[in-house]
C-alpha cells in the first residue's frame, strides 16, 4: 500500500463517522508542514499526518517543518495523530475519546 493509498482509506473511514474532514495538498501556497488531513469532529480541531507504511516508526519521519506545524496545533488545543496505518488512526481518536 502506498502513502496515497492509505490516506484514501483513513479518509473515508473518518467521513463514516460524520464531521469535517480535508486532504490537504502541498504546493507552493500551502503552509510548510501542513498536515495530510485537517478536520473538525464534535467541536474539536484534528490534524493528522500519514506516513507511507513502511515505515516502522513514522513519527521519526517527520519533518521539522512537519514537528513545528503539529507542535502548533496541540499547543492551542488542537489534537494531533502521526500513522502510518487506518486502523491506527482510528485507535487514536477513539483513545481521544473523540469518536
Amino acid at each position: 500500500m502506498t502513502e496515497h493509498d492509505l490516506k484514501v482509506r483513513v479518509l473515508k473511514r473518518l467521513r463514516a463517522f460524520g464531521g469535517y474532514w480535508q486532504k490537504q495538498w502541498g504546493g507552493p501556497y500551502a503552509a510548510a508542514g501542513v498536515a495530510d488531513i485537517l478536520g473538525c469532529y464534535s467541536g474539536h480541531f484534528i490534524a493528522i499526518e500519514l506516513k507511507n507504511p513502511k515505515f516502522t516508526n513514522p513519527k521519526a519521519e517527520l519533518t521539522p517543518a512537519q514537528w513545528n506545524y503539529l507542535s502548533q496545533i496541540k499547543a492551542n488545543g488542537g489534537f494531533v495523530i502521526v500513522s502510518n496505518d487506518s486502523d491506527d488512526v482510528i485507535q487514536q481518536l477513539t483513545a481521544l475519546h473523540l469518536v
